[in-house]
């Protein structure tokens, strides 16, 4: 069972935006097809990096199976299925485009490059072919050839912290769900209160 000192600073990092994007959501303005797409997106998201970080043994091994067979960073196109997801459900379309400007143009350019640079330098002429061969985002239609890397462990998705992207993502959910029961909470409170907000 993860302890409260396990959830690590990257996902701490995040409450304050987190935050910010719970007080302007408003699911409650969504129709019904928008949200059954944003729960489609940010649930095949999360599977997905389970599906990943079962396999991933960072460090050990090149890892081409499962969906790295598919595509080279498969965990990445989950971060955008689920946050889009998300941003979708909550109606945040300003947020929404924000954050695929920064993605597209700033956060997977950056981690192509550091990411790109450091698997080059461990594995050499294997990771160059398999870079040349597999997308980044787009998946190919049929498996790459080379297959190396663990089979799926529940194990190795635990020790690749992805419990706590799914804690994230149950809590995320969750205040949907509160803001859809509960779109206007301010309204049970004393008039003196309510009236500035």
């Amino acid at each position: 069972m993860m302890k409260l000192h396990e959830y690590s600073w990257r996902h701490v990092g995040l409450l304050p935006l987190a935050a910010a994007w719970f007080l302007v959501a408003h699911p409650y303005f969504v129709g019904p097809c928008i949200l059954a797409l944003g729960a489609v997106l940010f649930v095949s998201g999360e599977l997905l990096r389970v599906w990943a970080t079962g396999h991933l043994r960072k460090t050990e091994v090149l890892t081409i199976r499962g969906p790295y067979r598919y595509l080279r960073d498969p965990m990445y196109l989950g971060t955008l299925m689920i946050a889009t997801g998300l941003l979708l459900a909550g109606g945040d379309w300003i947020l929404l485009a924000v954050f695929l400007a920064i993605f597209g143009l700033y956060y997977m350019p950056r981690k192509q490059r550091r990411e790109g640079r450091r698997l080059l330098k461990k594995f050499g002429t294997d990771y160059a072919q398999y870079a040349v061969s597999v997308n980044s985002l787009v998946p190919r239609l049929t498996p790459y050839e080379g297959s190396t890397g663990g089979k799926f462990s529940f194990q190795q998705v635990i020790k690749n912290n992805e419990h706590q992207t799914a804690l994230s993502l149950l809590i995320a959910v969750a205040a949907l769900a509160l803001k859809l029961l509960w779109p206007h909470p301010w309204i049970t409170l004393p008039g003196s209160i309510a009236r500035y907000l």
